[in-house]
């Protein structure tokens, strides 16, 4: 305080007069036992006031002595100098009983911001009785991050969960530019449509994206048609994926477009209410109603039969399954072809797909099939005419007739 200095020594020149001359009154700073007073111009000592130096105001207390590093009615600062504190944050120990501390900021005129938003340095902060916000901060609706550092959280941000919902762990949010929290919606961001539940967590894995719940969180319906798929980005995934199912009872491979599950309702083309085949990459599958691809077999209740091999692709043609054959449709519409066949393909009889042949030893069998009568050997292969004897001697005579099957005559 060189300027104090000064004054105080002209003060000292000026406190002892000669020959009894009169005391004259003088204005200025004076220092006694390391504490600073101020006199006014009429030489009275300023008590509980505000006195302006130069550019800088200085606050003399109750008892006549400079303030320094201290609150001034709740409402401004002065520090070590005594100076009050301008345009600047200062951290402030405001209770003394547990001595706790609290950021502030002192604007252009010495006072503390108050309650609400503010900008400063080009970054927002929220104040609440002039002390700065930290952590998590609702507003009615609106819920923002402030972090330890007060400044309003916007973007993408990996937070700890701790606000009162008897969990701690980390996870995701987004905050707009405005601050606010997403939360219980759908949104998309950068051209990704991420899924947040009511806390602002950005959901992954199964998630039921119309009430905003995962199977990581919640219990949530075993209805895949109401279920999304997301990767541990968030964006809901497309393509295949081996995951558990969303009961967490198996495992199954899914195919997704835009994180939801092909079923017999979602782009395939329902074979019935249960199973739907989709043509993914030249190559046909089938999926149940829960999302799952089938494999093996597959026996509708009207009796069609089809059959996926272990990678899921319908087998069309004849085929050798078990050491048994079958012959499944290699023409048709989606949802007609790969079907089992029924009648002659290439000389042999089949049924729903099945090769039907004479028992082992008898040569020959007449059959019935879809109404039609055919006689067969023991290799599936129809006889077309003529006569023929079977293991036990009967002679058979086969005629072609007018309904695509076979007159077959025993002649012995």
């Amino acid at each position: 305080m060189k300027r104090k200095n000064k004054i105080f020594a002209v003060v000292l020149c000026a406190a002892v007069l000669s020959g009894g001359a009169a005391a004259t009154a003088y204005a200025g700073w004076v220092q006694n036992g390391g504490q600073w007073y101020y006199y006014n111009e009429s030489g009275n000592q300023v008590y509980g006031q505000w006195i302006k130096d130069g550019n800088a105001w200085y606050y003399m207390d109750y008892n006549g002595i400079m303030a320094r590093n201290q609150l001034i009615d709740d409402t401004y600062y002065v520090g070590d100098n005594g100076v009050m504190v301008v345009n600047n944050w200062q951290y402030i120990q405001d209770d003394p009983w547990t001595a706790e501390a609290h950021w502030y900021y002192f604007g252009a005129d010495g006072r503390a911001y108050e309650d609400g938003w503010k900008t400063i340095g080009g970054q927002k902060y929220h104040f609440t009785s002039r002390q700065m916000d930290t952590g998590w901060y609702e507003d009615g609706e609106n819920v923002y991050y402030l972090g330890s550092s007060g400044a309003m959280a916007v973007g993408w941000n990996l937070l700890y969960s701790d606000r009162d919902e008897g969990w701690s762990d980390q996870n995701w949010y987004y905050f707009s530019s405005t601050g606010r929290m997403s939360r219980s919606k759908e949104q998309s961001i950068g051209g990704v449509t991420y899924i947040f539940d009511s806390y602002g967590r950005m959901l992954t894995g199964w998630v039921d994206y119309e009430n905003f719940t995962s199977a990581y969180y919640d219990n949530i319906t075993e209805d895949v048609n109401h279920l999304k798929y997301c990767d541990a980005s968030g964006a809901p995934v497309s393509g295949w994926q081996y995951l558990v199912t969303p009961d967490g009872s198996d495992e199954s491979w899914f195919y997704f477009r835009e994180g939801k599950a092909y079923t017999p309702s979602y782009k395939t083309t329902p074979l019935n209410d249960h199973y739907g085949v989709a043509k993914i990459n030249n190559k046909v599958y089938c999926f149940n109603s829960g999302g799952r691809m089938v494999t093996g077999e597959l026996e509708l209740s009207d009796g069609r039969n089809y059959y996926f091999d272990e990678s899921g692709a319908m087998v069309t043609g004849r085929v050798t399954i078990d050491g048994e054959v079958f012959y499944y449709d290699k023409t048709g519409s989606l949802g007609n072809v790969g079907a089992g066949y029924t009648g002659v393909k290439d000389g042999y009889l089949y049924e729903n797909g099945s090769l039907v042949r004479a028992e082992e030893g008898l040569r020959y069998e007449v059959v019935t099939v879809a109404g039609k009568t055919y006689l067969v050997n023991e290799s599936g292969k129809v006889r077309t005419g003529g006569t023929v004897t079977d293991a036990d001697g009967n002679k058979y005579k086969v005629e072609e007739s007018d309904d695509g099957g076979y007159h077959i005559t025993r002649v012995n």
